[in-house]
């Protein structure tokens, strides 16, 4: 997996050449979505299976952990609440690559992911918030 993604208006593929031949140089790994996605391959799928709750968590929680130091409190506690919460998408189908595959397979549409989804996160929402503070506090 590359260490950045890049997405960009096709008005700037120059531009962005530019900037991937300069960051590869640097020894960073690119992935440019032209590159990366094959003709006839569904684009929304392929960056959906690129960027996904691991790789959010992934980034976001160092910056939990700095901003816990700050804080003065349990980086434990914050890192816990990102990691639930980069599980708990079940909105809609492209959360995660499973829900792709079993969409159209399945011949589930959008909605039937919003429909019993959002009564899902709401009920893992509260959940988390009950739990979270009494297993990991701050």
């Amino acid at each position: 997996m590359a260490d950045l993604f890049v997405s960009y208006s096709r008005t700037d593929a120059r531009f962005v050449e530019k900037v991937g031949g300069q960051l590869r140089a640097a020894g960073i790994s690119v992935w440019v979505d032209t590159e990366g996605i094959d003709g006839g391959e569904r684009w929304r799928t392929a960056i959906t299976q690129a960027i996904n709750g691991t790789v959010a968590a992934a980034v976001i929680g160092p910056i939990a952990i700095e901003l816990a130091q700050t804080m003065n409190v349990n980086p434990r506690s914050m890192v816990m609440g990102i990691a639930l919460a980069s599980s708990m998408a079940f909105i809609t189908p492209l959360s995660h690559p499973v829900n792709i595959m079993v969409m159209s397979s399945g011949g589930y549409r959008f909605r039937d992911f919003v429909r019993v989804g959002l009564p899902m996160t709401v009920i893992v929402f509260a959940v988390v918030m009950i739990f979270l503070p009494i297993f990991w506090p701050l």
